[in-house]
């Protein structure tokens, strides 16, 4: 009976270590479903775009593309989602960028070229660094008043977690989750992933709560990534809600549902002028 019991014991000790592995490998290497091939902003037709180069917290070299504002204008610092690219992700706001709009794109670690090890932590440690890099890497002052926070799907992960702890304008929060693991619930049909995870999970609505500016939640109707219910429920969270836009579409075509107009109103409203200083 005990050799029985001490056999049974390590097989569930054994099977415990298997499944912790699992799921370490699958934070390790499953989260991320960025494109391989690298892009410069030519090919996506940003002629007037520039690659910029900045260090990370850790030394880490990082990137960022970078549309100059016109005098007087507003700047967007934009964090795009998973498993889109670079370039297709800034090309969708060429109209903000052709009427003057500045706009910062960081590129994450680890993707399309950019060396390391893509991860929250190191994605987290780059925002930071961009931010406090920004007058630097654009050339000119901005001060938080002329400056928005836009983050997509994943890229509201990054921006929230930013946004908690920077000044900004305004903030924009575009098909963002209530937490990352919920959608990986859903996908692992009710695996119990935000209670077994301890990285990779971009829990927004946490940092929500310690933004303090005025947040603008923007989401599709018939987004099948993030139920809508998610979004009501991070606007509902936000200690300074702005609005609550529900547009036609899903989860990564609102460029075809009024987002850009969507964010200029909002940038319009909640900044001021920048100054015009070298």
């Amino acid at each position: 009976m005990i050799q029985s019991l001490k056999i049974i014991a390590l097989g569930l000790i054994a099977l415990a270590l298997v499944c912790l592995l699992a799921l370490w490998a699958f934070q390790r290497f499953g989260v991320y479903r960025f494109p391989t091939t690298a892009e410069v902003p030519a090919d996506v037709g940003l002629e007037t775009v520039e690659v910029v180069e900045f260090t990370s917290e850790d030394g880490h070299p990082g990137r960022a593309w970078v549309a100059q504002a016109a005098p007087g204008r507003p700047w967007i610092l934009s964090l795009h989602g998973n498993a889109a690219s670079i370039g297709r992700s800034m090309a969708q706001f060429a109209p903000l960028i052709d009427d003057g709009y500045g706009m910062v794109m960081m590129q994450y670690r680890g993707t399309q070229g950019s060396p390391g090890q893509p991860s929250e932590v190191n994605f987290a440690a780059d925002a930071r660094a961009l931010y406090d890099q920004f007058d630097t890497i654009v050339g000119v002052s901005v001060p938080p008043e002329a400056l928005v926070l836009h983050g997509y799907s994943l890229g509201a992960g990054v921006g929230s977690r930013l946004a908690a702890t920077r000044p900004f304008a305004g903030v924009i929060l575009q098909s963002a989750p209530h937490r990352t693991c919920l959608f990986f619930e859903r996908r692992y049909r009710g695996a119990p992933l935000c209670q077994l995870m301890w990285r990779e999970r971009y829990d927004v609505v946490d940092h929500l709560r310690n933004i303090e500016a005025p947040v603008l939640i923007v989401h599709g109707r018939a987004d099948a990534s993030v139920p809508v219910e998610e979004a009501r429920a991070n606007f509902e969270a936000a200690p300074t809600p702005w609005d609550l836009r529900l547009l036609d579409g899903g989860h990564a075509d609102l460029a075809r549902h009024g987002l850009v107009e969507t964010m200029a109103e909002f940038t319009d409203a909640v900044t001021r002028p920048s100054p015009v200083s070298e």
